[in-house]
């Protein structure tokens, strides 16, 4: 199958000097990644594949301060989306594998979502030869991930062989 991946991404970033003391800088940046088919192979029948959707947002503040002679000091925030999902083609057909171990019906639905907070800020202060460089960060993390099969949400072996076979067995 030919690879169907589709890449938007918009950026965008200023910086502005307000005054000789501050300078302030923002960052967005936003990745949106869409790729149809996703795990095709031999094995896994096309409404096992997975449409793969994001987006992704970064955002960053900052801002830089002379606040004298001998104290700099700088400050940042930012975030990180991180959330995408894999919805498979099958619809809510139920997931199974047949005689030749190829997945059929449909496959998991998978969708997460981990957003990243962070906080930093650090200063330097001199005197003469000498240099105290402080500061503290702050950051929270979550990860919340769904995970199911659709249709009666078991994943099952078909293989008339194996039951025949079996059925003979405990028949013998």
């Amino acid at each position: 199958d030919p690879d169907r991946t589709l890449l938007e991404n918009y950026a965008f970033k200023t910086t502005a000097q307000l005054n000789d003391r501050i300078r302030p800088e923002f960052l967005y940046f936003r990745g949106e990644k869409v790729k149809n088919g996703r795990g095709a192979s031999p094995l896994r029948a096309p409404e096992t594949t997975w449409d793969q959707q994001g987006p992704t947002p970064l955002v960053k503040g900052q801002v830089n301060v002379v606040a004298s002679n001998n104290l700099f000091m700088n400050a940042r925030v930012g975030y990180v989306g991180n959330g995408f999902g894999f919805t498979p083609l099958g619809g809510d057909a139920s997931a199974y594998r047949d005689a030749g171990r190829v997945r059929r019906g449909n496959y998991y639905v998978y969708a997460t979502d981990r957003p990243d907070w962070s906080g930093h800020v650090d200063g330097n202060w001199f005197r003469g030869r000498h240099e105290i460089t402080f500061g503290g960060s702050v950051r929270h993390t979550r990860d919340d991930e769904t995970f199911e099969y659709p249709g009666n949400g078991i994943d099952s072996l078909h293989d008339s062989s194996f039951a025949t076979t079996r059925t003979m067995q405990a028949w013998l």
